[in-house]
């Protein structure tokens, strides 16, 4: 299960305070209070206790829907990175392979000159020989 982001935390957490608070005053009244106004304060409490339940059902269902859509962006951004890659593939392929013949047609050069300097010195040092 994914951890919960950080505002719905504190919400979850406020709508815990909030029904421990509303528990603790209600216990906190005289008890001299008329039947009657104490089934009233019942009451209250049951609605309130029952607001906080359906904010809290709310926010559960926002952080699953929130969780949905973080999943589906993900599968997206793997979706446009593989095809980044595949088009950064496509457009160098024809760089590298210029590339290379270049590099093969360098390296033949070199080698063909670096045997034209030996046989410039040869004579040279066949002249010297007689």
């Amino acid at each position: 299960m994914h951890k919960a982001n950080k505002p719905t935390k504190i919400m979850i957490t406020v709508l815990a305070c909030s029904l421990g608070l509303v528990l603790f005053l209600s216990g906190c009244e005289k008890s001299e209070q008329s039947p009657r106004q104490a089934m009233r304060k019942h009451k209250l409490i049951a609605v309130e206790n029952q607001k906080l339940k359906n904010q809290l059902k709310e926010a559960e269902k926002e952080i699953n829907e929130l969780k949905k859509q973080l999943g589906k962006s993900q599968e997206k951004i793997k979706t446009w990175k593989a095809k980044a890659n595949k088009n950064l593939e496509k457009q160098i392929q024809p760089i590298m392979s210029t590339v290379m013949e270049k590099y093969k047609e360098v390296q033949k050069e070199n080698k063909q000159l670096k045997a034209k300097i030996e046989e410039l010195k040869n004579p040279e040092d066949n002249k010297e020989a007689n």
